[in-house]
């Protein structure tokens, strides 16, 4: 690729994947499991512009900052705290969110040193949690992990996202990078090239949308996990186990991979303007009115890469 075109890209990827989820505030929708109450339990209310959910507990994001919690509490995960968020993220047991100032809380299970070993001061702009670890992304571009699979990313990054035990992020160059404590199916051999705008890592698998708009997928291949669906219009995408969700630039969604839940039975005409993936769930925002290809790209991809049913 050349100069100009990877910065075309770069400002599409700046437009369409690094906003914050501040646009239009929505419904949230899931599909798949409710061996918890994530399910029957998902909040009303049209405030909300982010969820998250490994699938013990879920977490909102409302509109005004605030969170709100479902399910499961066994390790306090669900006991939120007061003040301010602007991004969120779920694993076994913990829950992370991303302060407005930037600093990052944690709370619930600390078992691995998801909340001890979380960083105290930085400006980070992402957070994305596995199993048992989190990786955010600073303000610089610089990404850290800590917990069961922590360690630092090489390089300058865009977006990042958590797998099970490993973490997954798109440099500032346009190439993929994978690090962590777990490769069993060769999902650290990220597909070459300079052209991804967007990853997320699911438990044994990655998926990545290119500049063009189009999907890829490596890694464990069960299930259909890797074929993908045609077209040039994505713009999010989510992985949990051995199942994915992706948005179009108009909003509506497409999922495949396992679907023993129903997961993956999607509203195939509604519009969005965030999702997520958790174990054997897909979570999605929904707005009240249609989303237009604009607002659509304005939402941050909440990639949570939930894992293995317990």
């Amino acid at each position: 690729m050349n100069q100009g075109n990877f910065a075309r890209g770069l400002i599409a990827l700046l437009i369409l994947v690094a906003a914050p989820p501040v646009a239009s505030a929505g419904i949230i929708h899931g599909w798949g499991t409710d061996s918890y109450g994530i399910m029957s339990g998902i909040p009303a209310g049209n405030q909300f512009v982010e969820a998250s959910s490994w699938e013990q507990h879920a977490l909102g994001l409302r509109s005004d900052g605030t969170i709100v919690a479902r399910g499961s509490n066994g390790s306090g995960e669900s006991t939120v705290p007061a003040g301010s968020f602007i991004d969120i993220a779920t694993g076994v047991g913990t829950s992370y969110a991303i302060r407005a100032d930037g600093t990052i809380a944690a709370w619930g299970y600390d078992g691995f040193g998801q909340l001890s070993a979380a960083p105290i001061s930085g400006t980070f702009t992402k957070i994305s949690a596995g199993r048992l670890h989190a990786t955010a992304l600073r303000a610089d571009g610089t990404a850290m992990a800590w917990g069961l699979s922590g360690g630092s990313g090489l390089g300058s990054f865009v977006d990042v996202s958590s797998g099970m035990d490993w973490s997954l992020g798109v440099r500032s160059d346009g190439t993929l990078y994978a690090w962590g404590a777990q490769n069993a199916y060769n999902q650290f051999t990220v597909p070459v090239g300079d052209n991804f705008v967007a990853a997320a890592a699911g438990s044994f698998h990655g998926v990545a949308i290119r500049t063009d708009g189009t999907l890829t997928a490596w890694g464990e291949s069960s299930f259909g996990a890797l074929i993908v669906p045609a077209g040039n219009n994505y713009v999010a995408v989510a992985a949990g186990h051995m199942h994915s969700i992706a948005m179009r630039a108009d909003g509506t969604l497409v999922a495949w991979g396992l679907n023993d839940f129903n997961q993956n039975n999607v509203n195939p005409t509604d519009q969005y303007t965030s999702i997520a993936a958790g174990n054997r769930m897909h979570l999605a925002i929904n707005v009240p009115e249609p989303a237009t290809a604009a607002a659509a790209g304005m939402f941050l991809l909440s990639a949570l890469g939930l894992r293995r049913r317990r």
